[in-house]
């Protein structure tokens, strides 16, 4: 289990790098928040003002709780990895 936690400890502390993100071709592969309104503007189903501040509030309550999920993670695989008769 401990050699586990090392890895995920050793996953989240490597970082990415530039050349391994969603850009194949020179195109990025993951929607931006500008492409997908101007998209459903055009398209004539964007959100209500009120709607689209909800959602955006959604997603960046999300994203704050993915990174504190993997700060919390990577912590505790750093301390398992230092002590594995703690884990």
């Amino acid at each position: 289990m401990w050699k586990l936690l090392a890895l995920v400890a050793l996953v989240v502390a490597t970082p990415a790098s530039a050349q391994n993100a969603n850009v194949y071709n020179g195109t990025a592969h993951e929607p931006n928040p500008a492409a997908v309104q101007s998209q459903e503007k055009a398209a004539g189903v964007s959100p209500a003002p009120a709607q689209q501040k909800q959602l955006d509030d959604s997603v960046e309550q999300l994203d704050k709780q993915v990174q504190r999920n993997a700060q919390d993670a990577g912590a505790k695989a750093a301390a398992c990895a230092k002590n594995p008769s703690n884990c």
